[in-house]
């Protein structure tokens, strides 16, 4: 998609599955259902996009000295599982072990650090036989990561944040003919009963008058949006806020 349209389009979409990460059919059109595959839609309306995560960072900067993929086998040459596990015994006492790791990982998702924009977020979901870490989305060989961390109100901030990114001038609320949402799952189970306070911090800042103005959205396995210099990028654990407006005639 980058190379077919660059700089000429945004991006805004969502990675498709479920929680067991087994691999099945789930995206559909009116073509049917498919795996392995991907929906693309071009819509000619201008666009605003938000993207934010609302995850600090406490620990780094560190090189992911050895990856395959999506795991993560070695930190600064060290065994990745073990340096993960002294940067959260070390913040909150806690022991994190492969039969607790899905539980306490979702609080300590890793940071792919970039210059001049926020961290791009990598979910650790598990921990491999060798001690490598498993993440949603793949790590380069010598990527820059830091080990973040974050509370629920962070990530209702961030929500706010993301739809204010959409806001032009000094508009109070956003008149848009549709807002999508593509928000992380794991951002879901993390906020618990928070989850509607997110929901309405994007709500609370856009104009209603119709219902084709209400915010709608997925709950995501991976977001995907233009980022930083507009290149199409996946993000974890992040929510991305879209704003289209009908592009006027010439």
């Amino acid at each position: 998609l980058n190379d077919l349209f660059g700089l000429e389009a945004n991006f805004l979409g969502a990675g498709a599955g479920s929680l067991t990460l087994r691999q099945q059919p789930c995206v559909f059109t009116n073509a049917g259902f498919f795996q392995d595959a991907a929906a693309v839609c071009i819509v000619e309306k201008s666009s605003k996009l938000g993207v934010r995560h609302g995850w600090q960072k406490i620990a780094g900067p560190m090189v992911a000295t050895e990856t395959d993929g999506n795991n993560i086998l070695q930190l600064n040459w060290q065994n990745a599982f073990e340096v993960y596990q002294k940067v959260i015994l070390d913040d909150s006492g806690q022991h994190i072990g492969r039969a607790n790791f899905f539980n306490i990982s979702q609080a300590y998702p890793f940071g792919i650090f970039r210059e001049k924009e926020d961290d791009i977020v990598r979910d650790p979901i598990a921990v491999g036989e060798q001690g490598e870490i498993i993440c949603i989305g793949e790590v380069l060989p010598n990527t820059v990561l830091y080990i973040l961390k974050g509370d629920q109100q962070t990530l209702i901030d961030a929500a706010a944040q993301a739809i204010s990114d959409c806001k032009t001038n000094d508009e109070q609320h956003i008149d848009a003919e549709d807002t999508l949402v593509i928000d992380c799952i794991s951002r879901t189970l993390f906020l618990a009963g928070h989850f509607a306070e997110e929901l309405a911090a994007i709500r609370g800042q856009l104009v209603i008058n119709t219902p084709e103005q209400e915010p709608q959205g997925v709950l995501s396995l991976g977001e995907i949006s233009s980022y930083g210099a507009g290149l199409l990028e996946l993000f974890n654990k992040t929510i991305v806020v879209g704003t289209l407006h009908t592009v006027p005639e010439p």
